[in-house]
């Protein structure tokens, strides 16, 4: 199952999905901010795994047309509208069953920026994160932006309740000409 507004982006993602013999793949087009197109009525579709690198720093997110929303996606709190990475993180919490786990690619100021401390402190407070990965720079094509991947757990062992495990992996990587690649190693 997926969403994603890009036609071009949508269009490589059911390509890939194909070729990986995954022919029953329900991948959707659309703005999953405005219209998330997997639900039952006013309830989202709950998954077990989530795995998603939404855009970096989206502005113009919808932010106004979200204040309303159907879903009840932003319970820590409505992010700024010219910044959409904790809208895209929410919405994706509210899509996790009540064991579900996630993984995300996010900005370093999604976790330390003011802007987003209400918002984040409650997703801390609700003991969900499990990790966060600190990743080499330039690792993306078309950014040089530092990330970090972000796991969410919803069902977290009772060994790691209240604690979360940080991995600097900032040193692990191979350089080619252009990009920051990891190898079998460094994953």
């Amino acid at each position: 199952y997926g969403q994603e507004l890009n036609y071009n982006t949508w269009s490589i993602c059911k390509m890939n999905m194909v070729i990986n013999g995954l022919h029953n793949a329900d991948i959707q087009q659309g703005n999953v901010l405005h219209n998330p197109l997997h639900n039952q009525g006013n309830e989202l579709t709950k998954f077990d795994r989530i795995i998603a690198h939404p855009p970096f720093s989206l502005k113009n997110w919808v932010a106004d047309t979200n204040k309303s929303d159907p879903y009840n996606r932003f319970i820590y709190g409505m992010p700024p509208k010219h910044n959409g990475d904790l809208a895209f993180l929410q919405h994706m919490i509210a899509s996790l069953n009540e064991k579900g786990k996630l993984c995300v690619v996010i900005t370093k100021s999604t976790i330390f920026s003011s802007f987003h401390n209400k918002i984040f402190k409650g997703i801390l407070k609700d003991d969900l994160i499990e990790a966060i990965i600190e990743l080499p720079d330039n690792l993306h094509f078309n950014s040089a932006i530092q990330t970090y991947i972000l796991v969410i757990n919803k069902n977290k062992n009772s060994k790691r309740r209240n604690k979360i495990l940080f991995i600097n992996s900032e040193k692990e990587y191979d350089s080619s000409a252009f990009i920051t690649v990891l190898n079998e190693s460094n994953i």
